[in-house]
């Protein structure tokens, strides 16, 4: 990255050039961060590691609610399919009907071409 870019923004904290508490640079030519930027650091680390154990704790009431599924005879691989349709909007939802359809109907294999009688195809 070029140092005359105007679209770089230190982040706050941070001992960039011109700072009034400009810090010794190192052999690398990296300068350490300020005491402040120490702090933002720290605390980016601390909320970055809460997040984490919220997404945990959410992963595992998801998985209780699949499965709830599971226990009425629903496999989760059709489950996360239906999840993932009733997510699509619109376009998006018929386009991925219309792709499914088009595969099942290529395919013509069992119950699948069943859903799709005018399936004439069959794999050699």
């Amino acid at each position: 990255m070029k140092s005359e870019d105007t679209n770089v923004v230190p982040l706050e904290g941070h001992n960039s050039e011109g700072s009034e508490e400009a810090a010794p640079e190192k052999a690398n030519g990296r300068k350490p961060l300020s005491k402040k930027g120490e702090q933002a650091i720290r605390s980016a680390v601390k909320n970055v590691l809460a997040f984490k154990q919220e997404v945990k704790a959410l992963n595992v009431k998801i998985r209780a609610e699949k499965n709830r599924a599971k226990e009425l005879g629903v496999k989760i691989t059709d489950l996360n399919i239906a999840i993932r349709l009733h997510e699509l909007k619109g376009d998006d939802r018929e386009e991925a009907l219309f792709g499914i359809a088009s595969c099942c109907k290529a395919l013509n294999v069992g119950e699948q071409g069943a859903l799709f009688p005018e399936a004439t195809t069959e794999l050699a």
